[in-house]
């Protein structure tokens, strides 16, 4: 029985070590592909960089000096591509706080803190040190059991505890009609065309794994609250995978 598992083992770990050596964004993590804070030379902590990248070269996420709180950040992917999109590090221009609960190395530019994001006293000092906030990002994933009705329970936990601090946290947009604020559908000047969170309210990335009770969730949590949302599943992202990414755009507030 011992000799099995080894073999079952060992053919198993043989297929992984093909896998990530046949996979472009794992050879491409320190390739020179990175850029921003951190990036050092060109190379990303995670392959999970890549699907941020894509999110964001579609949709105004990660505006030219926003302020971008990155939720389960460890090891930092996340952190560091949302650095260079913001433009951490340049005088009055963006900021990002990587939050987890896990310690993990420095990145330039980029505030690490090590706390639990449904800790009040997070929030407290999050609002102290930057007010509200323009970005929201969550790429978290609960831990697995293998049971699935337990797994799904636990994903959808995750899930609404990031949407309940997105939305306490988010810039939310001037209220269309708003005597001297700009009407929802109008563009600000940010650079890169981006789109104001001033005017049309902050966003908010986050990571789920398919499910039917995903729409009723999405129904009661997201879509009150934000202006567009969009789900998306970046060519980064495995395709035997079951994850995929809601987008919301333009929060409303509270």
């Amino acid at each position: 029985m011992r000799a099995t598992f080894v073999l079952l083992k060992s053919s198993s770990s043989g297929r992984w070590l093909s896998r990530q050596q046949a996979d472009p964004y794992v050879r491409s993590r320190g390739g020179g592909m990175g850029t921003g804070a951190g990036a050092g030379a060109g190379a990303y902590r995670a392959r999970s960089s890549f699907k941020l990248l894509e999110l964001a070269e579609r949709y105004p996420i990660l505006a030219r000096g926003g302020v971008v709180v990155d939720l389960g950040a460890a090891p930092g992917g996340w952190a560091q591509v949302a650095a260079g999109r913001v433009g951490v590090g340049l005088r009055g221009r963006g900021r990002v706080i990587a939050l987890d609960l896990l310690g993990m190395d420095p990145i330039a530019g980029v505030d690490v803190w090590t706390g639990d994001f449904l800790d009040p006293a997070v929030r407290a000092r999050l609002a102290a040190d930057v007010g509200k906030v323009d970005t929201v990002l969550s790429d978290m994933m609960a831990p697995m059991s293998g049971v699935r009705a337990r797994d799904v329970q636990a994903s959808l936990d995750l899930v609404g505890a990031a949407a309940t601090f997105a939305r306490c946290v988010l810039r939310p947009g001037v209220v269309e009609g708003a005597e001297g604020g700009e009407a929802s559908g109008s563009r600000s000047a940010m650079g890169d065309g981006a789109v104001s969170s001033e005017a049309h309210g902050g966003s908010f990335v986050v990571k789920f794994f398919m499910h039917p009770d995903l729409l009723a969730f999405r129904k009661r949590e997201l879509d009150p609250f934000f202006r567009r949302i969009v789900t998306d599943k970046p060519k980064a992202s495995r395709a035997e995978s079951s994850e995929a990414y809601w987008v919301c755009m333009g929060f409303r507030g509270p």
